[in-house]
């Protein structure tokens, strides 16, 4: 009798005539021990979160709560101040065939079944959130940053570090170009998974590891000089993490003091080894506020800067009124700025068994002629 090549590779077993797909049963937590681990593969009752976080809020709350500061607040170039110019451009036995197909079929099942399985060493979560203002009145920077958190089976985000138990952390601040006042970089300042939604086999030297790639899209919506409704992308960033062990998931830090971002936390007196100082994803645009609206109010301004100039002395409180009215209406003409950020995370399982998995499939795949022929040949008379 003719021997056929078996393969056997993470539980995945697979012969000529007995072809089966194993896997232990999952843990509490939604993982598989095993093949996976019980911090691993945890994909039930998942919530992904984005929220934006203000300046105030970070100042508030985050800063005592992380131990992390952030850059000052940027601001919006094109503003005209009082008495002074400015810059305007902003921004499925019978017969043996049916055997045959029948084999056929069941190869195709169990060909997926294995790509299936490899698939779950990749996923991915998303989410997204939107806000008109970007700037806030005066054109200062209103959000410091944003967060991005994913809960799942006993794995559950709370505010208080001591107690959180989110699956995932991103926390990132928006940092204004000291060059360029319209462009920003995002920096990520906090890092923590402790539970991934890959399944994650154990690598050399039994290492529980992960790639955690986050690509950020951010995409602006203004009214143009004409009137028209304008939208467009203003990034497309990505950040990426590799080489992350989930057995001791790491806290991971950057802090902006004294002028420089640091590792770790505002109180470490000695910075660590490990962080995320040398991490940024990359630059965007600012989202832009409507221009007819800005330009308008500069010109009333203008106007009332020269008329104020022009005055004799003492100038008369009317126009000094108009001068500070025209003010406040470029203040408020600066405020908005609309968007939306959508953060998509990848995370990879860094040892070989996705490729194993795969290969196992491709295997199978090859063998379908010559399993679907062994079958034809076990019917009685053919």
């Amino acid at each position: 009798m003719n021997k056929v090549t078996r393969r056997v590779c993470a539980g995945i077993s697979c012969s000529a005539l007995a072809i089966t797909a194993s896997c232990s049963a999952p843990t509490a937590g939604g993982g598989h021990e095993g093949v996976g681990v019980a911090n691993s593969y945890v994909v039930a009752s998942e919530v992904v979160r984005v929220r934006l976080i203000t300046s105030a809020e970070w100042a508030a709350s985050y800063q005592t709560r992380y131990g992390i500061s952030l850059p000052p607040a940027g601001q919006m170039p094109g503003i005209r101040a009082v008495g002074a110019g400015g810059n305007r451009s902003l921004f499925a036995g019978i017969a043996a065939d049916a055997v045959g197909a029948l084999v056929g079929a069941a190869v195709d099942m169990v060909k997926t079944a294995i790509e299936k399985e490899a698939e779950k060493h990749e996923m991915a979560f998303t989410g997204s959130v939107y806000s008109t203002d970007f700037w806030a009145s005066g054109g200062v920077q209103n959000y410091a940053g944003f967060e991005v958190t994913r809960d799942a089976q006993g794995f559950v985000a709370t505010s208080d570090p001591a107690t959180d138990r989110a699956a995932y952390r991103l926390i990132c601040a928006f940092q204004a170009s000291p060059h360029d006042a319209r462009l920003f970089t995002i920096h990520p300042v906090y890092f923590a998974t402790r539970a991934a939604k890959a399944k994650v086999s154990r690598g050399a030297a039994g290492a529980l590891s992960i790639t955690s790639k986050s690509n950020i899209l951010i995409e602006g919506a203004y009214i143009g000089d004409k009137g028209q409704f304008v939208q467009q992308n203003l990034s497309n960033a990505t950040f990426e993490m590799a080489g992350y062990d989930i057995r001791e998931p790491q806290e991971l830090r950057a802090t902006f003091k004294s002028g420089k971002w640091w590792n770790g936390k505002d109180s470490d007196t000695k910075e660590p080894e490990d962080g995320l100082k040398d991490e940024v994803f990359g630059y965007f645009l600012a989202p832009p506020v409507s221009a007819d609206r800005l330009a308008k109010a500069n010109d009333r301004l203008d106007d009332a800067n020269e008329k104020v100039e022009k005055a004799a002395k003492p100038v008369p409180s009317e126009l000094l009124t108009k001068q500070a009215d025209a003010q406040a209406d470029v203040a408020s003409a600066a405020a908005g700025g609309a968007f939306r950020l959508t953060v998509a995370v990848t995370e990879t399982d860094e040892s070989k068994v996705k490729k194993l998995l795969v290969d196992v499939a491709e295997f199978v795949g090859s063998q379908k002629d010559s399993i679907t022929k062994a079958a034809k040949g076990k019917v009685p008379g053919q």
